[in-house]
């Protein structure tokens, strides 16, 4: 597991001290001190909360690799039904002065 390893990375690109992120992920700063030292995380939900603040994908996260799949192959891929597409919005990236730029219709409709 390059969970430590990898955790040290995250946090040094994105300059922020262990209570830092604690404060932005919830995690308990005990936690993410155990985890830095070695020990393996006990509630995945808190690896979780810790990936999707990076936007890194949990075997990244954990295994230190993320799978990366040529666009080409995607159609085939999906249909042996082993994988699939998840869509959601990262908040927690953007900057707070920041516009959404979108009316937020799903339906293809101008307002």
């Amino acid at each position: 597991m390059q969970l430590a390893k990898r955790l040290r990375q995250l946090i040094g690109q994105h300059q922020l001290t262990i209570p830092e992120l604690s404060r932005l992920t919830g995690v308990p700063v005990n936690t993410l001190h155990n985890w830095l030292s070695g020990q393996a995380p006990r509630k995945l939900e808190q690896v979780k909360e810790v990936a999707e603040f990076f936007n890194v994908t949990l075997d990244d996260l954990i295994f230190g690799q993320e799978l990366r799949i040529e666009a080409t192959k995607l159609p085939e891929l999906l249909m042996t039904g082993q994988y699939e597409i998840i869509i959601r919005p990262t908040t927690r990236r953007r900057d707070p002065d920041v516009s959404g730029g979108g009316s937020g219709k799903m339906d293809g409709t101008k307002s």
